[in-house]
């Protein structure tokens, strides 16, 4: 009898161990890697909630649009890379920290020098030197062509033709020492300028408060805020509102000044007292019969629902005038109290 063979049986294969493979962290996006759908996309998306005032983060849609429109190719790419890494279309509470971060960027590669200068002095700050590079005849034509363009460029046109006293503080004894209201923005690094820093809004000063007032109407159902120009119109109030209380500031400033020269009694003062008293009195008359009047007409907007976005817009430019002028008549309270302390 044959033996049997043991018939030789295969081990069991070992069923091969999965290896858990880490998923590769989301690469973020970059302008180079932005397509036309994604383009597409986000251009649809933020022009439909930009203009639906029913959701309550239409104004970061138009922000985020008009920003969009503001930029060159390689701007808006960026732009665009970085609305895809904040989530898309469902997520714009990053928008008005973005806006505020590059009006930062932009207000520190620029630097004013404002104030009350002398004729010299302003021609200096344009590379101009009397009797240098300028003739002395040339250099009371070249003072007036700058100050007019400074001041049409501050909003402070109508005031120089109205009334240039506000602009101009002559000194009657030293003709040299007459000052002049200038302003001179100076670029303090030209390559570091990007377009970034562009994304502004409608007002022209910077909105500190625009972040929180967003904040607010992103998180609520009851949106009161339904068009762009109301937010401008309350934030520059806020400018306005500021600019008053340093203008009283200054008033008291002065007129504690004035009471201390007064009370010295020194006979060479006195035409000095005098035209500080006039200088608090134009003050005090700006403070009463524009800033006040101004922020009380912004406050029967606010409680006004059906207030128009032309009535805001036309209050806002108001405002804007109005906050451009308190700056000059702070700056020369300033200069001319400097004066004063030199005789007290």
């Amino acid at each position: 009898m044959a033996k049997a063979t043991a018939a030789k049986t295969k081990p069991a294969a070992k069923k091969p161990v999965k290896q858990q493979l880490k998923s590769p962290k989301k690469a973020r996006n970059t302008s180079a890697s932005v397509n036309k759908g994604q383009i597409s996309g986000f251009l649809t998306g933020i022009k439909y909630k930009a203009n639906n005032p029913k959701d309550p983060q239409t104004s970061s849609a138009q922000q985020l649009l008009e920003a969009y429109h503001s930029q060159d190719s390689d701007g808006k790419h960026k732009l665009i890379a970085r609305y895809m890494d904040e989530g898309g279309i469902k997520n714009l509470a990053w928008v008005a920290s973005y806006i505020e971060s590059s009006e930062q960027q932009e207000q520190e590669l620029c630097e004013n020098k404002k104030g009350f200068m002398t004729r010299d002095e302003i021609l200096g700050l344009n590379g101009f030197v009397v009797n240098g590079n300028l003739p002395e005849k040339r250099a009371e034509p070249v003072l007036q062509a700058l100050l007019k363009k400074c001041w049409e460029a501050n909003g402070l046109a109508d005031a120089a033709a109205k009334d240039p006293c506000e602009l101009i503080q002559k000194d009657a004894d030293v003709p040299e020492l007459t000052m002049y209201y200038y302003v001179k923005t100076q670029q303090r690094d030209t390559n570091a300028t990007v377009k970034s820093s562009k994304l502004e809004q409608h007002a022209s000063l910077k909105q500190s408060g625009l972040k929180a007032v967003l904040d607010k109407a992103t998180g609520s159902c009851d949106v009161k805020i339904e068009f762009p120009e109301r937010i401008d119109g309350k934030n520059q109030g806020r400018v306005l509102k500021s600019g008053k209380e340093k203008m009283e500031k200054e008033i008291g400033q002065l007129k504690d000044a004035l009471c201390l020269g007064k009370t010295l009694n020194k006979p060479e003062m006195e035409g000095l007292l005098k035209e500080g008293e006039k200088h608090q009195m134009q003050a005090q008359e700006f403070v009463e019969q524009k800033a006040r009047k101004q922020l009380s007409v912004l406050a029967s907007l606010e409680k006004n629902p059906d207030a128009t976005a032309e009535q805001w817009l036309e209050h806002t430019e108001d405002m804007k005038a109005t906050c451009a002028k308190a700056q000059v008549h702070c700056d020369g309270l300033k200069a001319f109290r400097a004066r004063l302390n030199v005789c007290l």
